[in-house]
């Protein structure tokens, strides 16, 4: 298990005057606004500003409070972190910073990242380090993460509350767990989404090919897709990370005459596989990715290949927005890290403002948060607003779901997809 203790650092100071500036022209422009409310079935919003700059910092005569910590939990042996971990953890960093400079903390919250490996025996043993450090009032599952059931029957077991940026598994609600909430929707959420997007494709009618990664797991989210499409699959085969394996893929592809392709693995592998089509004279035919290829990686693996790719991901991109929060977000990103948000920076964001929200409402300790948590049952994110059942679970899934396509090397989302 790889451990990793990061103190969250102060925003530099031209992103601390910046912030300030733009924190008292949102709040001359709020000032019509409905004050945020607390408690069950309050109303939490992301984007808010504290009232009073310097809430929750004690007075001269007071001790500095004890500082908790937050764990971050990845699997970086899945996927490259740099796709969608390291920008969700960058999202989550940025927002305890902020809060820390708009003095909402009642503490200093350090991040803790932990690495399970994408293992069984490496979940146990996180689970087991979470729970044996009491200062650990909350934790984080980052994108891809796996065995979430063993992760969160562990942490409940332990009162250990936590929020999910991993759509891996299924039906998790059912385990009814307390102080828990998905900001994301689950694999058979993702498939469905899969397959309406296929389902409109009027290519996809001659027949589907299905090409999935050795070794990455999407059985759920496969048939899930299969079902919503509703379409013919005309072929199915796992594709190895090999030249010859992406050679005969593609060429499987050309034989059957498929009308649209579905790819359920990584970015690099689906880059590849994107190249050899095109290649073979299969540009037009519709390519359609999961969350695992949309990122910028995809894009500059596949080249030239990458534009009309289509890709579903539980992940807003705020970059075309021309609301005041939204840029205060790019700039304080950029500035803090000097590249542009990613894919799951505005999901970490939200993740942690939520956890922020719940250590506001009262001590930092793992009850409160767990309270405050189970005590929310709508949260007003940077680009969605999250709806939860009665365990945590997302009420309306495929309000969270983006569809995007590659155009002029870019990712764009779909016109007529859901805007804030």
């Amino acid at each position: 298990m790889l451990r990793r203790l990061r103190s969250v650092p102060r925003p530099s100071r031209a992103r601390a005057v910046a912030a300030a500036v733009l924190a008292a022209a949102l709040t001359v422009l709020g000032a019509c606004s409905q004050p945020v409310g607390s408690g069950p079935g309050a109303s939490i919003s992301a984007g808010s500003v504290a009232p009073t700059p310097t809430a929750g910092r004690p007075t001269p005569s007071e001790p500095d409070p004890t500082p908790v910590t937050v764990a971050f939990v990845e699997a970086t042996a899945l996927e490259p972190p740099a796709d969608r971990i390291a920008p969700a953890y960058q999202g989550a960093k940025l927002a305890f910073a902020t809060a820390e400079l708009r003095g909402e903390l009642p503490a200093p919250v350090e991040i803790e990242v932990l690495d399970s490996g994408g293992t069984l025996a490496g979940t146990l043993e996180v689970a087991a380090g979470i729970v044996a450090h009491p200062r650990t009032v909350a934790v984080i599952a980052a994108p891809g993460l796996p065995w979430q059931a063993v992760l969160g029957d562990a942490l409940d077991a332990a009162g250990v509350p936590w929020v999910s940026l991993s759509t891996a598994g299924a039906d998790l609600a059912r385990r009814g767990w307390s102080g828990w909430r998905a900001l994301v929707p689950d694999q058979v959420a993702e498939g469905e989404a899969l397959g309406r997007v296929l389902h409109g494709l009027h290519r996809a009618r001659q027949g589907l090919c299905v090409l999935e990664q050795r070794g990455i797991p999407a059985g759920r989210l496969r048939d899930a897709a299969i079902r919503a499409a509703g379409v013919p699959v005309v072929l199915e085969t796992l594709v190895e990370d090999s030249t010859g394996s992406v050679a005969a893929a593609a060429s499987g592809v050309a034989d059957r005459g498929c009308g649209a392709v579905l790819w359920t693995g990584e970015g690099a592998l689906g880059a590849a596989l994107r190249r050899r089509l095109v290649e073979l004279g299969l540009g037009r035919t519709p390519f359609l990715g999961t969350e695992r290829i949309r990122d910028a990686g995809y894009l500059e693996a596949a080249g030239a290949a990458a534009e009309g790719t289509l890709a579903v991901c539980p992940c807003a991109d705020v970059s075309t927005s021309t609301r005041l929060v939204h840029q205060r977000f790019i700039q304080d990103y950029q500035a803090e890290f000097g590249l542009a948000p990613g894919s799951y920076a505005v999901e970490g964001w939200d993740a942690a403002e939520l956890l922020i929200s719940a250590l506001r409402s009262g001590a930092p300790s793992r009850a409160q948060v767990r309270e405050a948590l189970d005590d929310t049952d709508r949260f007003e994110g940077l680009a969605v607003t999250y709806r939860f059942g009665r365990v945590g679970e997302l009420l309306q899934p495929a309000s969270v779901i983006h569809t995007y396509r590659v155009e002029g090397g870019r990712w764009l989302e779909l016109p007529g997809q859901r805007r804030r």
